[in-house]
């Protein structure tokens, strides 16, 4: 999921701007920057540029960046110079950013500007590596704040608790009973544990997973976004305590992606989502990617991950081309869109014809972050699970579609079989 966002957190009274520029010319004086108020700067490639917001706790900023001819890294700075969030943003187009505070304090919003980041090949990626050139343009900056009285105004979700807790029953009880340190007894015992999953007896196909959410500043709601209906999905808040819960049933060996969304609105979605802060467990589990990664609920007897871990002990071969399209409408790809075309271990093009894979949203699927498509079919065919085959990962109508209605999904099809195929077929023996 390529998904431009700082996802964070902040309540702003003032903002200045600072530039110091390590390893490039001197950028402009600081500036002001007010709320609602676009800021325009020129800049160049080494430059960093910084603004210093006063916030408080549970505050959200958000906007959007635009930048000129040069890219740049985004990064929310909190105390200590440490780096609580961090984004790409690229040109032409304005990409949103937000973020909301953890704690009342200062931070800083920082920009530092490169020609370009180089990051390996797209199915084999690694960190992003900043190039410094001669790179000159600009961006413009964007910020609002919105306290969370204000934002929150109106909104009164109601939570379905449509299946109890017995460790939350069991905590409501000892309180009851005056055991003052029950609640830190909790928070200590399910710290790095994740989700509570909870047998459900007389029934050996499903699970009771009590998702937990601890409030650190002023909460009004919170949301489980995952596959189901959100409605469904809105935590309860124990009475007199910092304790917000959902508990949903799901099938046993389920392993499901999801995040938590603290004062939910859905126009705030991407700058209030969060990693479950009591799970490890996260996709992608690679410290090199500096995008928006999520917590994974991963319950014994989920299907193994073996042919997609596992090293291959042959691999095959990957090569990226672009293809042209006449017919598809979408507008991150006018002309022409990325594919990778993968081939077989031991591939002879005068051994075929292959059976052909077709994988959409490619990016991903080809990538040793996510889907890591090329590992698990080397290791299927290496093992004789399956014959040797050719697949293509597109992007398809990504960003313009199947979102885009019938038309665009239509205009998908006609493409696969009027140009994306007699391509393939020019040059692969399927």
């Amino acid at each position: 999921m390529w998904l431009l966002t700082v996802c964070l957190l902040a309540q702003a009274q003032s903002l200045t701007g600072q530039a110091p520029a390590p390893g490039g010319s001197p950028p402009g004086p600081a500036r002001a920057l007010s709320f609602g108020v676009p800021l325009e700067r020129d800049v160049r490639s080494g430059e960093v540029h910084e603004y210093s917001l006063i916030m408080a706790a549970g505050d959200l900023v958000s906007g959007t960046i635009q930048l000129r001819v040069v890219e740049a890294l985004v990064e929310v700075v909190g105390s200590g110079d440490s780096v609580i969030e961090s984004a790409y943003p690229a040109p032409p187009n304005p990409q949103r950013i937000g973020f909301v505070a953890p704690r009342s304090g200062t931070y800083r919003f920082r920009i530092k500007v490169f020609d370009r980041f180089d990051g390996g090949p797209q199915w084999a990626p690694g960190a992003y590596v900043p190039v410094v050139g001669t790179a000159s343009g600009g961006y413009t900056l964007r910020l609002d704040n919105a306290p969370v009285a204000a934002r929150m105004r109106g909104i009164q979700p109601v939570a379905r608790e449509q299946h109890p807790s017995p460790r939350l029953a069991r905590l409501t009880r000892d309180l009851q009973d005056g055991q003052r340190d029950a609640l830190e007894a909790f928070w200590r015992e399910v710290a790095g544990r994740g989700p509570i999953v909870q047998e459900i007896p007389g029934n050996d196909r499903e699970a009771d997973v009590t998702f937990l959410w601890r409030e650190i500043y002023d909460t009004r709601n919170v949301l489980l976004l995952w596959g189901p209906r959100s409605e469904d999905n809105y935590f309860a808040r124990l009475p007199g305590t910092d304790v917000w819960y959902t508990t949903v049933r799901v099938r046993r060996g389920t392993r499901v992606e999801y995040d938590i969304s603290p004062n939910d609105r859905e126009e705030d979605r991407l700058a209030t989502r969060q990693l479950d802060p009591l799970n490890p467990r996260r996709a992608p589990d690679d410290p090199t990617y500096p995008f928006f990664a999520s917590s994974v609920l991963d319950m014994a007897g989920a299907p193994d991950e073996q042919w997609a871990l596992r090293t291959p002990v042959r691999r095959g071969l990957i090569e990226e081309r672009k293809a042209k399209s006449a017919l598809l409408k979408n507008p991150l790809f006018p002309d022409e869109r990325p594919i990778w075309i993968y081939t077989p271990p031991a591939y002879s093009p005068t051994a075929g014809p292959y059976p052909l894979l077709v994988l959409l949203d490619g990016a991903a699927y080809v990538s040793n972050r996510f889907g890591n498509a090329p590992a698990t079919l080397d290791n299927l065919i290496n093992e004789g699970r399956i014959r040797p085959a050719i697949a293509v990962f597109d992007m398809g109508n990504r960003g313009g579609g199947p979102a885009g209605g019938p038309a665009v999904r239509a205009s998908y099809g006609e493409a696969l079989v009027k140009e994306l195929l007699p391509m393939l077929r020019a040059s692969y023996p399927i």
